[in-house]
């Protein structure tokens, strides 16, 4: 995971399962998108009885707000393997629930690309998430492979709890 800039424009992955929605924040460095922040959670059981486009929605709406210390007020790319979801921002729809996850995602400006879910292995992964308790979140988990930044699990604790206290008002 790397420190973000918040001089760069962010990138939010989202996908949903039939059990869980996952979601990735990234940025692009060099060419190549680095992990900033990963979080998942289980769907209730009213949640998984849900179609697919309004569990797809329901993980734009939960990401975006999950992260929205790093994502309001500024610009971001929203990447979905939902491609009926590319017109959210602009579109009407009969669907109560989503209109109202539509509007709720008005304060934020972003720009809602499609990627196949082949292409978006890390929210896919994150969105099929096993845990007992249907609303734990996963906790964060460090990439042995890439920490080559030595920051600790702690440290990044820290850190996003350091995010999560910052009044932007």
């Amino acid at each position: 995971m790397h420190t973000p800039n918040f001089g760069k424009t962010f990138i939010l992955q989202t996908d949903a399962s039939e059990t869980a929605v996952g979601a990735v924040l990234t940025q692009e460095e060099e060419g190549i998108e680095r992990s900033i922040a990963y979080a998942s959670r289980k769907l209730s059981s009213a949640e998984r009885r849900y179609a697919t486009i309004e569990r797809e929605c329901l993980a734009i709406r939960w990401a975006v707000d999950h992260f929205r210390y790093y994502l309001m007020g500024r610009e971001f790319k929203l990447v979905t393997d939902h491609a009926p979801l590319r017109w959210l921002s602009t579109a009407r729809t009969d669907n109560a629930q989503i209109t109202r996850w539509a509007l709720a995602l008005q304060p934020y400006k972003f720009q809602i690309m499609f990627r196949p879910g082949k292409s978006d292995t890390v929210a896919d992964f994150l969105s099929r998430c096993d845990s007992k308790n249907p609303s734990e979140q996963m906790e964060p988990q460090t990439d042995k492979a890439d920490n080559s930044s030595g920051i600790t699990r702690k440290d990044k604790e820290m850190h996003l709890g350091f995010i999560t206290s910052i009044d932007l008002t």
